[in-house]
């Protein structure tokens, strides 16, 4: 039994739909945890809370990146039903380095955090 192209579409939609979920939920999370971490060490360890602050601002970079792929991915569907072809795919290529840049800028705050955190904690 084949699947239809339509079929194949909306799971890639669903599946492109549930990444950028992801993205916001792992950056505000942790922007969240963070604040509330800082806020617990702030008078016993001024330091590690000041990493843990500057840590908050990898991952509200990447909530903001997040943000954009929606936005980006809105244009291109805009774009395309006008007929501005070569503008809904400078929009797609936007899309993408948005996801791109939202998980890396995670996964900089979480070896940020990682590596400041522990040196804080030992000294």
């Amino acid at each position: 039994m084949a699947i239809s192209e339509d079929t194949k579409y909306q799971a890639r939609v669903d599946i492109e739909h549930k990444f950028v979920q992801s993205l916001i939920l792992i950056n505000s999370g942790a922007i969240i945890a963070l604040l509330g971490f800082a806020q617990a060490v702030i008078e016993k360890n001024p330091e590690l809370a000041k990493v843990s602050l500057y840590g908050i601002r990898f991952f509200c970079a990447g909530l903001v990146f997040g943000v954009l792929v929606n936005y980006f991915r809105y244009r291109v569907n805009t774009l395309k039903a006008s007929g501005q072809q070569s503008k809904a795919e400078r929009n797609k290529r936007l899309s993408y380095a948005s996801r791109f840049l939202s998980l890396t800028l995670f996964i900089i705050g979480l070896l940020y955090m990682s590596i400041q955190g522990i040196e804080k904690i030992a000294s």
